[in-house]
């Protein structure tokens, strides 16, 4: 596999991709011999919990008042084929990366988690399906459809990684000289005023879920272990603030925090502080 497997397959968008978007559509055909009604549920289920994180503040920055408008579906109604849409007040460009990201993801089985299945199942692991590889899989995967929210255009020339531009807002931190790196701190501690919500489980769950999806890791890591199954998210008593937010055994990009930080802090992610702990 090539080391961006969306390379051999991606095409447009025709214009330059803008700051943030109102409505977008990603077409994606499968090869002719693949069977489409493997994916669809997981698929449905993934841009689902997606919805769920836009509509909390992922991505949402300058349009953050307006995040719970956003929608994304999912149209499987031509034959091999489905349009992925979104439509929104304003969502920033960096959600096309994580949709992509997602695309590809639920169309691979990562090669250590197949070879761990066959080795947990021994002799009856000739039942066991053949691994989905996305060059195998996906014939082709397009950007069809960009409108801007305003005439803002952004410094984006392709979708290989998140871009950090003057809409991204990071906590205070020594760690966060690279959003873009792997997390490798075993253990982060945010802090802030009034922070983190008490209801923040739900923002969790979807948060660990969309990294599940691949969102916030690489492509060229897809076949390497480690898309944050076991990170934990909790709160603990501090005597200055009332509360610290504990992030354990997260290891996709730091970026990916500062999305879920951004959403926690109802757009306040810049008051926060993010520290490394022992």
């Amino acid at each position: 596999m090539a080391e961006n497997p969306l390379v051999s397959v991606l095409t447009g968008p025709d214009a330059p991709t803008p700051l943030y978007l109102r409505r977008f559509e990603i077409e994606v055909d499968y090869l002719p011999a693949f069977d489409v009604e493997e994916r669809r549920e997981v698929l449905d289920d993934a841009v689902g919990e997606l919805q769920d994180g836009l509509r909390l503040g992922f991505f949402a920055w300058s349009f953050f008042e307006k995040r719970t408008s956003t929608s994304l579906s999912i149209d499987w109604s031509k034959p091999g084929r489905f349009v992925l849409r979104g439509k929104a007040e304003g969502i920033h460009h960096n959600v096309l990366v994580a949709v992509l990201r997602l695309i590809v993801t639920l169309n691979h089985t990562m090669l250590a988690a197949y070879e761990d299945t066959k080795a947990m199942l021994g002799d009856d692991a000739d039942a066991l399906p053949p691994r989905s590889v996305f060059s195998d899989t996906i014939a082709a995967v397009r950007v069809s459809v960009l409108q801007g929210a305003d005439d803002r255009i952004s410094a984006r020339r392709d979708f290989t990684d998140f871009l950090t531009d003057a809409e991204i807002q990071v906590p205070n931190s020594d760690l966060l000289e690279d959003v873009m790196a792997l997390c490798e701190e075993d253990h982060l501690v945010v802090s802030g005023q009034d922070f983190p919500p008490a209801d923040f489980d739900e923002a969790e769950n979807v948060f660990l879920r969309i990294c599940d999806s691949g969102c916030f890791r690489g492509l060229d890591l897809i076949d390497k272990p480690g898309y944050d199954g076991d990170a934990e998210i909790f709160s603990r008593p501090d005597r200055d603030t009332g509360a610290e937010l504990i992030v354990d055994g997260y290891t996709p990009q730091y970026y990916g925090l500062v999305e879920l930080l951004n959403s926690l802090s109802s757009g306040r992610v810049g008051t926060l502080s993010l520290s490394s702990e022992d």
